[in-house]
Parts: C-alpha cells; structure tokens; sequence
C-alpha cells in the first residue's frame, strides 16, 4: 500500500514539475499567474519587437526584446549576439522573473541566457 501512495505522489511531483519547468504556455497565462511562474523555466511563443543588441562595461555582449503574443508582452534578456530579427516568431525558454533587479527593476522578464530561443517557420496563430 505504502510503494502505491509513493509510486502516485512521485508521479504527480513530475508531472507538477515538468508542467512549470518549460511546457509550452501563452503569455496570457504567464503574466496572469506570473508569481507561480516565478523563479521556473518556462516556454513561451510569440513576435520579436523592440530588439537591442548592446555591451556591458565590461565588453560582454547582450541583447533584449520584447515578445509579443496578441496583446500580451514579456520582456527577454540573454547574452551573447541575436540571432533572430524584429518581426520574427519565436519560441523562448528560459527562466522566468516576476520582478528582476539587475541595475533597475524589470517585470515579467525571461532570461534566455541558459535557455533557448528558437525561430519558429510560421506563425501559427496562437
């Protein structure tokens, strides 16, 4: 009976955990439930706008957009060179942050350094 109830308990931890550590979910939901979300690896789709590609002090390249799924938007931050373009949809997964105080604070950002971001072929309208 014991092996049963932890058999179904450990079943349920990885579903729970492969749930919030980087299925697919809208940007709707992410920012809805954002402090659910806060802290995991998440996946999320939608539109690069506002890409900026720039350097620290130090000489470290970075780059940050805006993803946009309908009316939703998240910012993205990952370092390294963009290799992806305003306008193009893409699939992100990284590790999402309600608030981020790096030198000011930043809400709903996805930091995709250790992460991915993935060019999709089309839009296939979420």
């Amino acid at each position: 009976m014991k092996s049963k109830f932890w058999a179904s308990s450990l079943c349920i931890a990885m579903l729970t955990t492969s749930l919030l550590a980087g299925v697919y979910i809208s940007l709707k939901d992410l920012i809805e439930h954002r402090q659910t979300y806060d802290g995991k690896i998440v996946t999320v789709r939608g539109e690069i706008n506002n890409l900026q590609e720039k350097t620290t002090r130090r000489g470290n390249k970075f780059f940050t957009f805006k993803l946009v799924e309908k009316a939703d938007v998240v910012s993205v931050f990952a370092f390294g060179e963009a290799e992806v373009a305003n306008g193009q949809y893409v699939e992100v997964n990284g590790k999402f942050h309600a608030v981020n105080f790096v030198d000011r604070e930043y809400y709903n950002q996805i930091d995709a350094t250790e992460g991915e971001i993935r060019p999709l072929i089309e839009h296939v309208g979420w």
